[in-house]
């Protein structure tokens, strides 16, 4: 009994609690996945290893077929663009949509994309003469030629 506590104490060091709460104050799945390996690694530092792997893959997948999207839109009272999230009958100027793509391109989400532009474009208020799409975040478009 004693061996295990002492085991568990030498593992408590791996364990930064002030970056555990930088973590949190950013994105809620890093956080989770993060208290999860802290867990795991008080019984076995390698078992820990392999399921933070696990885990960030799990999540990486997941956000490439549901990746996060924004549009421009203005904030404040002077008028003033940040990003928000999407919002169907918003617009970021009259006649302009300015729409944020977070994920490279590919068939598993080209379907997600095709959905929110063509939902912001079908209900922006008045006419809408430019959709542009802020392509930042995607570094890679698979095309794969789909017989329809």
């Amino acid at each position: 009994m004693r061996a295990g506590g002492r085991r568990v104490h030498h593992r408590a060091w791996l364990i930064n609690l002030p970056s555990l709460k930088d973590i949190r104050r950013g994105t809620r799945g890093e956080f989770n996945l993060a208290l999860i390996t802290a867990a795991v690694v008080m019984v076995s530092v390698e078992q820990g290893i392999l399921l933070a792997v696990a885990l960030s893959l799990m999540r990486h997948v997941r956000h490439s077929y549901r990746p996060h999207t924004m549009m421009l839109a203005p904030t404040s009272p002077n008028g003033r663009w940040q990003f928000t999230p999407m919002q169907p009958a918003t617009i970021t100027a009259p006649g302009l949509i300015v729409y944020r793509f977070g994920a490279d391109l590919f068939y598993a989400n080209d379907h997600f994309f095709c959905e929110e532009a063509l939902q912001l474009a079908e209900h922006a208020p008045g006419s809408l003469c430019w959709f542009v799409v802020d392509t930042g975040a995607i570094t890679d478009i698979a095309y794969l030629h789909r017989a329809r």
